[in-house]
C-alpha cells in the first residue's frame, strides 16, 4: 500500500445557473461548504461511516448507503479507476443545507474526490477530478451539468458548457464586483425542478 492513509478535504458551496448562464456558469461561495474525511480500510470499494450536520448530530435525511450518496458515488468512480487494493471509508460533515440552491450535492461530491485523491500514490491534478465529481452530482440532479461542481472544485467563476466538459474556462471578473447571497427559507429539489423544464428552450 502506498500513498497517505487518511485525508480531509473541504469543498465550498456554489451558485449555479448564474445570470444567463443556465447550466453553464457557476460561482464558488466563501464560507459555507462540506467537509469529507477519507481513510483507507480493509475491504473493497467506498463506504460511508456517517453523515453529520453542522449541529454534530447524525444527518436525518442523507443516506450512508454507498449507492445513494453523492460523496460515495463520486469517490467510488475515482477509486475504481485509479485506486489500489483495499477500500476507503468516508465521514461526511454537511455544511451546505439540502435543496438550498447552494450546490449541496456538488460540495459533497467534490470534497469526497479531493480527499480520496490525496490517498492515491500518484494524485491527479485538480481539474482531472471533475469527471468523477460529476458522477456524484449526476445522481442527485439527474442531469449532466457542471455549474455547481466546477466552481466548487476549481474556485471562482467558471464557465462550463457541456460541449467543453471535462474542460472548463475560469473567468476573472472585473475588480470591485462582489456577490451577495440571499437565502430564503425554501427547499427545492433539483431533479424535480429540472423535470418541469421544457425539452427545448431558447437561450
Amino acid at each position: 500500500m502506498s500513498g497517505r492513509s487518511s485525508a480531509t478535504a473541504f469543498a465550498p458551496a456554489s451558485i449555479g445557473n448564474l445570470g444567463v448562464g443556465f447550466d453553464m456558469l457557476g460561482l464558488a461561495i466563501t464560507g459555507a461548504g462540506d467537509r469529507v474525511s477519507a481513510r483507507r480500510v480493509d475491504g473493497d470499494g467506498i463506504t460511508i461511516a456517517e453523515v453529520r450536520g453542522l449541529d454534530g448530530q447524525l444527518h436525518p435525511f442523507l443516506s450512508t448507503a454507498s449507492l445513494e450518496n453523492t460523496a460515495s458515488i463520486a469517490a467510488e468512480a475515482l477509486w475504481r479507476e485509479h485506486g489500489e487494493d483495499g477500500g476507503v471509508e468516508l465521514t461526511v460533515l454537511k455544511g451546505v443545507p439540502l435543496q438550498s440552491g447552494m450546490g449541496s450535492s456538488a460540495a459533497s461530491a467534490v470534497a469526497a474526490v479531493v480527499a480520496v485523491n490525496a490517498l492515491l500514490a500518484s494524485p491527479l491534478p485538480r481539474p482531472a477530478l471533475l469527471p468523477f465529481a460529476l458522477q456524484g452530482e449526476q445522481f442527485a440532479s439527474k442531469g449532466l451539468h457542471a455549474d455547481n461542481v466546477a466552481p466548487s472544485l476549481l474556485g471562482g467563476l467558471v464557465f462550463c458548457p457541456p460541449e467543453l466538459l471535462p474542460g472548463t474556462v475560469s473567468i476573472n471578473p472585473p475588480a470591485g464586483i462582489s456577490s451577495v447571497l440571499l437565502h430564503p427559507e425554501l427547499q427545492i429539489n433539483t431533479a424535480q425542478a429540472r423535470g418541469g423544464l421544457a425539452r427545448g428552450y431558447s437561450m
